[in-house]
C-alpha cells in the first residue's frame, strides 16, 4: 500500500509486521509477551519507524513493558527522520522500555544508537557487533518473560 507518497508495502504477519520499500525493507516479530524483535535490511524509511512503532506500541500497551531487539546488521542507511521518530518513541516511553539491544555491521548503525542515547539522556540502546552475543540476549529476555508470566 503506497504511503506518504512513496511506495512503502505494509502487510501483517503472524507475529508482527512487515514493510518494504525501494531500497529497504524491515520486519517485526512478536517473539515473547514483552519482547519484540525488529530486523532492518538497506535503507530504513521514516515510514517503516512509523508502522513499526504503531505495532510495538499495541504490544507495550498489552503487556504494559518492552524489550526491543534491534537486528541493524544490514541495515545501510536511514532517514534521520527515522531515527527522530525512535528517539521520540523511547523519551515517551522510558519508563516501560526494559531495554534495546542492537546489532550493528556498520559505524553508522553503531553511531545512531550514540545519537539516541544522548539525546534522551539514557543508556536505553545497548549495542554489540556479534551475532551470536545478540541473539543469546534475546532468548535470555525471552525467557525471562516466560519465567516471569
Amino acid at each position: 500500500m503506497p504511503h506518504h507518497g512513496r511506495d512503502i508495502e505494509v502487510m501483517p504477519t503472524a507475529d508482527g509486521l512487515w514493510v518494504a520499500g525501494r531500497a529497504g525493507r524491515a520486519r517485526l516479530s512478536k517473539i515473547g509477551p514483552g519482547v519484540a524483535r525488529v530486523d532492518v535490511d538497506g535503507h530504513a524509511y521514516a515510514e517503516f519507524a512509523e508502522h513499526l512503532i504503531a505495532t510495538i506500541d499495541e504490544q507495550l500497551g498489552s503487556c504494559g513493558h518492552i524489550f526491543l531487539g534491534l537486528d541493524a546488521e544490514a541495515m545501510r542507511s536511514y532517514d534521520a527522520r527515522f531515527r527522530y521518530l525512535w528517539t521520540e518513541w523511547i523519551k515517551r516511553n522510558r519508563d516501560s522500555i526494559i531495554g534495546i539491544h542492537m546489532l550493528f555491521g556498520s559505524s553508522l548503525a553503531e553511531s545512531a544508537a550514540v545519537v539516541i542515547n544522548a539525546v534522551t539522556g539514557e543508556d536505553k540502546v545497548e549495542t554489540c557487533n556479534n551475532r551470536e552475543q545478540f541473539e543469546d540476549r534475546l532468548a535470555a529476555e525471552v525467557e525471562r518473560e516466560l519465567t516471569c508470566a
